[in-house]
């Protein structure tokens, strides 16, 4: 690998160059900071491949195993932090697939926002972590319901345009590799699951202070935000070949 190609496994992670991606997201603590991150690490690695004169085929292989591997990973974590993390890891590694600018605003603007929204889990409990605070759903129901929701676009849940950036790699991609994509896809949705789980479902103490929910402004803006995502895997879909 020459030098170009290295710096651009770090900047869109290819393991084992994707721990020091994991390293200074695990540092970085601010939500705002966090979703800069997500924004602008790839964004880097996007323009380093193009500078590169693009992706050869060999990393398709490596960067899929690298997806399936977080993938894996991410089954049993609790922390959602990290789970981010790891994500963002997984998406990076499979823009390597279709080295494009719409695929990746398409994967990271929804991490983005589901970044900002755990900060405000965080900020409201001390922690986002499977286990505690259980019972989002009926403690703060306006937070729990736009983190259900950024989770699921975050994860590719059609029609928003982490779905269309899917299927966009899975057109550009060999039989055997969309199989592969869709083996990915499928544990991510099974992971995204089971931290929705672990974080908003049960049942709060009667005695548990509730920390304040979003407010109504809040709540109307995310949901702007989604739609905004929405129109873009409309757009998306509309690019395809």
């Amino acid at each position: 690998m020459n030098a170009h190609l290295i710096l651009a496994a770090c900047l869109l992670p290819l393991f084992p160059f994707s721990m020091l991606f994991n390293a200074v997201f695990a540092r970085i603590r601010h939500p705002l900071a966090r979703a800069v991150l997500l924004l602008a690490w790839p964004q880097a690695g996007l323009w380093v491949v193009q500078q590169a004169g693009g992706s050869p085929d060999w990393i398709a292989p490596w960067a899929l195993a690298t997806a399936l591997l977080y993938a894996v990973r991410a089954l049993s974590l609790r922390d959602a932090g990290q789970w981010i993390g790891f994500l963002a890891t997984a998406l990076g590694a499979l823009v390597w697939v279709r080295p494009d600018t719409a695929i990746v605003w398409a994967f990271f603007v929804p991490l983005a926002l589901l970044a900002l929204i755990t900060g405000a889990v965080v900020t409201r409990y001390g922690a986002a972590y499977a286990g505690y605070p259980d019972a989002l759903a009926l403690r703060s129901p306006r937070l729990a319901g736009v983190f259900v929701v950024a989770v699921l676009v975050a994860t590719g849940t059609p029609p928003f345009a982490g779905f269309f950036a899917w299927v966009a790699l899975a057109l550009a991609a060999t039989p055997a590799m969309a199989m592969g994509l869709l083996a990915v896809w499928l544990v991510w949705s099974w992971a995204a699951i089971r931290l929705i789980q672990g974080l908003v479902v049960g049942e709060a103490a009667a005695e548990d202070a509730l920390p304040g929910d979003l407010g109504c402004g809040q709540t109307w803006m995310l949901a702007l935000a989604f739609a905004g995502v929405l129109l873009g895997g409309l757009w998306l879909a509309g690019g395809l070949t």
